[in-house]
């Protein structure tokens, strides 16, 4: 399994960023934490640094914290022999380049890395061999000995970055070998994992002996792992998280209409401006849309020049279901050149197959599914969208518990008059429970020629000022409660009105949601007295049931008894035979339309 970590800027930004410096060290930690040890290069050049070599290359933590926070721009070196690795850089502007050895061995590479004026192809391979070795014109083998820089290193201004990953590191094709041994490399031959080379021999100095082989187990000590760096980010917001070691999987929950998918197009494109992300979007729903409507007006609204995007996006429109082993070889063999390190699934229950999303057994067999997907594509983070529980946005998102309790993160999205609301349920590692502000760039527009298409984007400063000084009202609860004479009055006014809308006798309750669906001031008026934590915990129809309950006590107390009966006695319908003829029945009471009332006032 490949190790190298993903490029953590873009190469457009890489050099001219501010953030690039203070990144290197950052990104010199995940490499020696995956177990790679590195070396400090010169500052946007290929050179070791003065006074290091070889043989200080290390992946131990503390040492290289002191090595980058006194070079905090000093790029990344690493030794392709110390990770029994050869890597054959290709100059594409050599006069006479082997476009046909070259064509061969980038169909057998699972890993090429794109420096600025060529490509590095990785492979693995237990023969190494010393110096450099030109297989043919314009292939350069480097081995033991030697060294090269790893992405997210700068030369020229561009960085060197992933444009292949996929899988493990394919083994040194036999052909390629005959070529290396024609051009008479100084082979060293086979030799153990990690086994130390000549030390005496500077050309041939590698890491220390007792280094362990990198593969997918192996585990961390104690001191390694409290030495290991936080978790990464893809936003500013910590929407989105990276791990050193991949395999994050994450859910965005959110009703219909809370613009779920329009937050993780914008999230797609922020990771992709600010950190170069490369976005896999399975679109297994509405895909003709964000391709053609919402991704380009997203690009416009952002300021992102949409051909810019074409490096770092792919939208996948055909089914695929990620529980299915063909379907994600499938994925790896298509998108392995691309190698995106973000991949949003939109939605997840369209993207499963016939798993049964409510068992225990399924839930844990999506997450292995998701945990395979990240890992094809060299760790990348994966977020599904996905739809609430029947019960509500409180019961987190649709079928089995187990989704939330193996998430590595949960984002729960919310809408409410062009602001998108953001709560993090859950943080692994990093801190949950705090909400995130956008805004529906399309509600209230002033301008006549907009197409109306949702498009969220960031608040500016003010919109965020303005938004957070806002005060929600308290709930007026004497207000709410009142049963004096005015209050009754307005209840009766509103009643009266109603009365028209009926042509039989009404329950109560059926009389509260008629007054409901007429008028959506009492609905507002609930809403408005909302806690923050009731906007998140509460879906619609709650919202909309505790409307209706307040009605239904309001209705109750203006109504009354038989011995002390209130304005809206009269419109109610009253028993019609027996001892209690006259009276209001002991239960299920109903409206009488206006016209039919049994019983005259008082």
């Amino acid at each position: 399994m490949s190790t190298t970590p993903r490029k953590l800027y873009a190469e457009d930004d890489a050099g001219s960023s501010p953030g690039a410096q203070s990144q290197m060290l950052a990104l010199a930690q995940q490499y020696a934490a995956g177990g790679s040890p590195i070396v400090p290069c010169q500052p946007g050049g290929k050179a070791l640094l003065e006074g290091y070599n070889l043989a200080d290359a290390t992946k131990d933590l503390k040492r290289i914290r002191e090595i980058w926070s006194a070079h905090p721009d000093a790029n990344i070196g690493f030794c392709p022999a110390s990770l029994d690795r050869i890597v054959i850089d290709a100059d594409l502007q050599h006069p006479d380049f082997a476009h046909d050895v070259f064509d061969r061995l980038l169909k057998e590479a699972s890993r090429v890395h794109q420096a600025p004026h060529s490509n590095h192809l990785y492979f693995e391979t237990k023969v190494q061999h010393s110096g450099i070795v030109e297989l043919s014109p314009g292939l350069t083998a480097y081995s033991a000995g030697e060294h090269v820089l790893l992405p997210g290193s700068v030369v020229d201004g561009k960085a060197y970055e992933v444009t292949q990953a996929c899988g493990r590191v394919t083994e040194f094709p036999p052909w390629a070998d005959e070529l290396r041994r024609a051009a008479g490399s100084g082979q060293v031959g086979p030799r153990a994992p990690w086994e130390l080379l000549s030390p005496t021999s500077p050309s041939l100095a590698v890491p220390a002996p007792a280094e362990r082989n990198l593969s997918r187990f192996g585990g961390w000590t104690a001191t390694e792992g409290v030495a290991l760096p936080p978790i990464t980010y893809w936003d500013q917001e910590q929407l989105l998280p990276q791990h050193p070691n991949g395999g994050i999987t994450g859910y965005l929950i959110g009703e219909t209409g809370s613009h779920k998918s329009g937050i993780a197009i914008m999230l797609a494109l922020n990771a992709i401006r600010e950190r170069g992300a490369r976005v896999l979007y399975l679109a297994t729903e509405g895909a003709l849309g964000v391709a053609k409507y919402r991704l380009p007006k997203a690009c416009r609204v952002a300021g992102i020049d949409l051909k810019q995007t074409d490096r770092h996006w792919r939208l996948e429109p055909e089914e695929v279901d990620i529980c299915d082993e063909q379907d994600r070889e499938d994925l790896f063999q298509a998108y392995r050149d691309f190698a995106p390190n973000l991949v949003f699934v939109d939605v997840m229950t369209l993207a499963v197959g016939g798993m049964d999303i409510n068992t225990t057994k399924d839930a844990i067999a999506v997450r292995r599914a998701s945990q395979a997907l990240s890992r094809g594509f060299g760790g990348a983070t994966v977020l599904f969208v996905h739809h609430p529980s029947r019960k509500g946005m409180s019961a987190d998102g649709s079928g089995s518990n187990m989704f939330k309790n193996l998430a590595d993160f949960q984002l729960h999205a919310f809408y409410d008059k062009g602001v998108v609301k953001v709560f993090v349920k859950k943080m692994k590692d990093g801190q949950p429970d705090r909400w995130v502000f956008f805004r529906n760039g399309s509600f209230d527009t002033k301008n006549p020629l907009d197409d109306g298409v949702p498009v969220i984007r960031r608040m500016t400063e003010e919109e965020l000022r303005e938004f957070k000084g806002r005060k929600e009202p308290r709930p007026n609860v004497e207000k709410e409660n009142a049963t004096d004479a005015e209050a009754v009055a307005q209840l009766s006014s509103d009643v009266r009105r109603f009365l028209h809308m009926i042509d039989r006798p009404t329950l109560i309750r059926d009389f509260a949601n008629l007054m409901i669906r007429s008028d959506e001031s009492y609905l507002d008026q609930t809403m408005r007295r909302l806690s923050e934590k009731d906007h998140e915990t509460l879906t619609e129809d709650e919202i909309r049931e505790r409307c209706r309950d307040n009605l239904i006590k309001r209705l109750t107390r203006g109504i009354g008894t038989d011995k002390d009966p209130g304005e809206l006695y009269p419109f109610m319908q009253k028993v019609a035979s027996g001892k209690e003829r006259g009276k209001l029945p002991p239960r299920d009471r109903r409206f009488s339309p206006l016209g039919t009332r049994t019983h005259p006032h008082p």
